[in-house]
């Protein structure tokens, strides 16, 4: 056990490589093509349809650099058609199209584990997306996590991203707790840990490094560690 679990109220985590795993599929090497087939897609040839995933992927990953952007990120639509100039259709297949590949999996180990977890504290997931946030909802579900997470907020849903306080402070307003109250897990030194410390919340860094960042109050190297003793009821 590597946190004392008791003194917080609720657990936020963050999702993709914290309990979420196998997404952001979208490398040079993946098919895009057939699965813009697979959502209906016909009118675009393969070369158009990676044009089009590939310049929104790059869009993305500069303005997801750019400071400046962190309280006025585009939507994933914007950027495609900002990169690309297909019509509003296929504007929208290509959307489908990135969401699929976007979205990843919560295993059966992870998903017991905020399951146990939410037997002694109330839980959260505050994460950074590409996609509109309802492509996701089918895996929460399936997995059976999304009735434990009684605070969803998600950066596609709006125009911030981590690491602008903005998504943590929608959090604890949701939660209704003082940021005392609350322990965040993520993965993310830079968009997980370092906001939500600078906002008064604990922080737990997942990492497969073995060292803890001077930032983090606690670190592991998988959220498992947080149900490898019993955890004590909420006070």
């Amino acid at each position: 056990m590597v946190s004392p679990l008791h003194r917080y109220k609720a657990l936020l985590f963050d999702m993709n490589e914290t309990f979420m795993f196998g997404g952001d599929r979208l490398g040079p090497g993946e098919d895009f093509h057939a699965t813009y087939r697979a959502v209906g897609g016909t009118a675009l040839s393969a070369e158009a349809v990676a044009h089009g995933v590939g310049a929104a992927v790059a869009g993305f990953l500069a303005d997801y650099a750019n400071p400046a952007l962190v309280d006025d990120f585009p939507s994933l639509r914007e950027m495609i058609a900002r990169h690309s100039t297909p019509s509003r259709h296929e504007i929208q297949l290509l959307e489908l199209v990135i969401a699929r590949h976007e979205v990843g999996v919560v295993p059966q180990w992870a998903a017991q584990v905020l399951l146990t977890l939410a037997r002694s504290h109330r839980l959260g997931v505050v994460s950074n997306l590409w996609a509109p946030s309802h492509h996701w909802q089918p895996e929460l579900r399936r997995s059976r996590v999304a009735s434990v997470l009684e605070c969803q907020v998600f950066s596609s849903d709006q125009r911030s991203i981590k690491p602008s306080p903005r998504l943590l402070l929608q959090a604890l307003g949701m939660l209704d707790l003082p940021p005392q109250e609350v322990l965040f897990i993520g993965d993310s030194l830079e968009r997980d840990i370092a906001p939500a410390k600078a906002l008064g919340m604990a922080t737990c860094w997942v990492t497969a490094c073995g060292g803890c960042a001077d930032v983090a109050d606690f670190c592991m190297p998988s959220i498992a560690a947080l149900t490898a003793a019993p955890t004590p009821a909420c006070g």
